[in-house]
């Protein structure tokens, strides 16, 4: 994976769902809660990957999300742990079932604005926060456009036609402008 997704993932121990990556055969979230990616897992995962994900939703830790993007990363599923080799050195790490010991991932979905062509005159986003967002979409992408849904409203991240990554949804949250 090169996605860079934990790069999205949340630092705050308020709010510790957000310090993982939620996983499934259909989709992979990551979100700090000012910026969310949403990807299709089979453009970002190999095929053995994913055929060793259990049925249902997985938490992953952001040490497990960041060791996955790390060059020649081999990772599977097995009885119960997320493996991850890297030169010859393995880690486990423990599958947590969403909504179980650590808790419930919110619903991402609500968050994703159906409409956009806003017209907007004056908007202040967090570049590092963007960049963050940039590289867990796809990496080699020189920069991003913004599709704006409404004043204050989350805003559609995307990358060029140009690159393969298609299946994935991204949003990126206003700041409020201090002037």
């Amino acid at each position: 994976m090169k996605q860079k997704l934990h790069l999205v993932l949340g630092k705050d121990d308020l709010r510790p769902i957000f310090k993982f990556m939620l996983l499934s055969r259909e989709v992979v979230v990551a979100t700090n809660s000012h910026i969310l990616v949403v990807h299709d897992p089979n453009e970002i995962f190999e095929q053995h990957f994913i055929d060793t994900i259990p049925d249902g939703e997985w938490l992953v830790p952001a040490k497990a999300v960041q060791e996955m993007s790390k060059p020649k990363a081999f990772y599977y599923v097995k009885d119960g742990y997320l493996n991850i080799e890297i030169k010859g050195s393995k880690t486990a790490y423990k599958m947590i079932p969403n909504g179980g010991e650590e808790g419930t991932y919110p619903n991402y979905t609500v968050v994703i604005p159906e409409s956009y062509g806003y017209e907007a005159n004056i908007i202040q986003v967090n570049p590092a926060l963007l960049n963050d967002l940039r590289q867990a979409i796809e990496p080699e992408s020189p920069g991003v456009i913004l599709e704006f849904s409404g004043l204050g409203r989350a805003m559609k991240v995307r990358v060029s036609d140009r690159f393969d990554i298609k299946n994935y949804k991204a949003v990126i949250m206003p700041m409020m402008l201090n002037e």
